[in-house]
């Protein structure tokens, strides 16, 4: 098994096998327990979502879902097989032995019953689902747009989930530390600047500039001049009022 994205409630059981960057989402069971189930790649599944198959004792029938296929939250997959690019609504039931063929979209909450075939290009819902109308251009270059779309997604969470603890905590602590800092103080440098520091004394400019030498990072003054002309006012300022109180000492 390999994908994008397993999240960590979900379940994967048996002889189940899962595509390049597909992604299981939150509370999703896949159980291959009494038959083979195969998902192609970039494969949403949904929270919630149900896939079984078919044992010998019933209609003895694997699950076969192709690429790029957008299962809906909730939805209930059972031994049947989902062609390439067709979308599963939420809520949704697919039963034994059904095939939805390729640009087709099962609506919210309908059943498409044992052994019904839904053409390409066709939007069906119901209880049992029937056909209801054909899809237009939008809607089917819509699928691949969601499937992109959860794609990215998987991607993101699957680098939050990977987190311990501590990191977590630490980002935590960052976050509220940025969030109060007050404006005056050093904020500290982004790794895009740290970059363009390359060389410097572990790439500090201020504070930590003490000496006006190459360690002290003055070619950053170029590129970020506006902020050092801050801190060199600021600088100015506290000279001339210690200027102010000698002036004033010897004039006892």
């Amino acid at each position: 098994m390999s994908c994008s994205f397993v999240a960590p409630s979900a379940s994967v059981i048996g002889n189940v096998k899962i595509g390049e960057h597909s992604s299981v989402w939150y509370n999703a069971v896949i159980r291959g327990d009494v038959n083979a189930i195969k998902i192609g790649d970039a494969v949403s599944v949904g929270e919630n979502a149900l896939i079984h198959c078919s044992g010998v004792e019933s209609f003895n029938t694997p699950t076969n879902i192709g690429n790029r296929v957008l299962i809906g939250a909730g939805a209930n997959i059972h031994g049947c097989t989902l062609e390439d690019e067709c979308q599963i609504g939420d809520m949704a039931t697919v039963l034994d032995k059904a095939v939805v063929k390729r640009h087709a979209i099962v609506s919210p909450g309908s059943v498409v019953a044992a052994g019904t075939v839904v053409p390409s290009r066709q939007l069906w819902s119901g209880i049992p689902a029937k056909y209801e109308r054909d899809l237009t251009s939008n809607e089917i270059n819509r699928i691949a747009y969601e499937i992109s779309n959860s794609a990215e997604m998987a991607s993101m969470h699957a680098e939050e989930t990977s987190k311990g603890w501590e990191q977590v905590i630490d980002e935590a602590d960052e976050r509220e530390e940025n969030r109060a800092r007050n404006s005056h103080y050093y904020q500290p440098i982004s790794e895009e600047v740290k970059a363009g520091l390359e060389g410097d004394t572990e790439g500090h400019a201020v504070p930590g500039r003490i000496f006006d030498s190459d360690v002290s990072a003055r070619k950053a003054d170029s590129k970020f001049h506006g902020f050092f002309e801050s801190q060199q006012k600021d600088l100015e300022y506290v000279q001339r009022e210690v200027e102010k109180k000698k002036e004033q000492r010897n004039n006892l």
